[in-house]
């Protein structure tokens, strides 16, 4: 029991220094908040200062990226690349074989993640195989082994345990599951014939959330124990609690008042009790928005219609809730926001980056503290990003540029 505990806590101390001026996985921790607690010194009085830094080049359709120590790791097709965090120096790059792949298959790799122990996990489709490779951070060196379907968004990482989405296919029909080593085996979440969206998977405590279609879907991991794989659909597990939305949902995320938020591609916004499932308040923003972001006291969305919308994470008192303020971006915000400091950032389809106060201007309508086009003249969205590590925001653009920005 003692060297149990002794475990957790090393690994909790860790996993600790891990975060400080890092970012490992998309949404920043396993609960997809999108929010950081060390802003490198970036905050609402400082974020004026931000200008370019470096640019570096990857590929178009690159993926989200994630900081690890003093590096920036993206992933695009075959390839993964880390860069040196402060200037941008190139520091390895892999091209992870794609030999005798037949011609019809393109190879992709998904999202990169690092599970608190400095080594990167990747997982794509690589010779119409589903292969996951864990890479060391330093070199990028490391092997790759099948996997058990091809990966679906980017995996949920803790501590103790990764929650992985994969897509398999069944004698019925394209089947979904939900698996975590260490654990009860594979969570089903799908069934014959499923072809819709499928989000990211969110752990907040001892369960899995993820969104399918217009579903948000919760499995309890100490009671949904089903048998290892091949298994039919039928002796899956099952989802605990199910709640329908207006339209396809995003990633869900958790506050730390036990609830989960939930936005939808219709501009409709759920605060959901993570223990009863029951919805306790809900919004609509208008829009297609992004998945939310969660700061102390506030939830933050971006909008189809060109804004960030802030509002208050413990509701209004009423069944309905209306934003506390909005800022407008000027074009379609592309990405989940990310906090730090105060500070809200957001990219956008013409490529600018844009930060707000978290707390808003004392107006319905807020103007941005900070502005940045990251194009350098070549038009191109925000893809993915803004993600924040050490004082500096960092996006990647459609192009496939990796654009930071720092304080001098």
């Amino acid at each position: 029991m003692w060297a149990t505990a002794t475990t957790r806590l090393a690994t909790t101390l860790f996993a600790a220094t891990m975060l400080a001026g890092c970012w490992i996985q998309p949404g920043f921790g396993p609960t997809r908040q999108g929010y950081s607690p060390a802003d490198g010194g970036t905050n609402a009085a400082t974020v004026g200062q931000l200008e370019p830094a470096w640019r570096a080049t990857t590929g178009a359709g690159a993926n989200r990226p994630i900081v690890v120590g003093d590096r920036v790791v993206v992933t695009w097709r075959n390839n993964v690349r880390a860069f040196a965090l402060h200037d941008g120096t190139p520091e390895w790059s892999r091209e992870l074989s794609d030999e005798g792949a037949p011609p019809d298959v393109i190879p992709y790799l998904g999202d990169p993640v690092s599970p608190y122990d400095g080594t990167i996990h990747v997982a794509g489709l690589i010779q119409r195989f589903g292969i996951a490779y864990v890479l060391d951070a330093e070199t990028g060196e490391g092997e790759g082994q099948f996997g058990s379907g091809v990966p679906i968004g980017a995996p949920a990482v803790t501590p103790d345990i990764t929650v992985r989405a994969s897509a398999t296919v069944s004698s019925g029909g394209t089947l979904a599951r939900l698996g975590y080593p260490g654990g009860p085996g594979l969570l089903y979440f799908g069934g014959p014939g499923l072809s819709t969206s499928i989000t990211d998977p969110m752990v907040h405590r001892d369960r899995a959330w993820i969104g399918v279609g217009r579903n948000v879907l919760r499995f309890d991991f100490g009671v949904c124990v089903p048998a290892p794989p091949p298994v039919p659909v039928s002796l899956g597990c099952t989802a605990a609690k199910s709640i329908v939305a207006g339209t396809t949902v995003n990633t869900p995320a958790a506050t730390d008042r036990d609830e989960i938020v939930v936005t939808d591609r219709g501009g409709g916004l759920q605060v959901i009790d993570a223990g009863s499932a029951i919805v306790r308040w809900t919004a609509d923003l208008g829009g297609e928005l992004t998945a939310p972001a969660i700061a102390p006291g506030r939830i933050l969305v971006g909008s189809g219609r060109g804004e960030v919308v802030a509002l208050r994470s413990g509701g209004c008192g009423s069944a309905t809730c209306e934003p506390l303020w909005r800022g407008a971006t000027g074009s379609r915000v592309t990405t989940q926001p990310a906090v730090a400091g105060g500070v809200v950032y957001v990219g956008t389809a013409d490529g600018e980056v844009l930060a707000f106060a978290t707390k808003g201007c004392g107006a319905r309508t807020c103007a941005p503290l900070w502005v940045a086009d990251a194009t350098a003249g070549a038009p191109s969205g925000v893809r993915s990003g803004p993600i924040l590590a050490a004082g500096r925001v960092i996006v990647v653009l459609e192009s496939g540029d990796v654009v930071t920005f720092a304080r001098p």
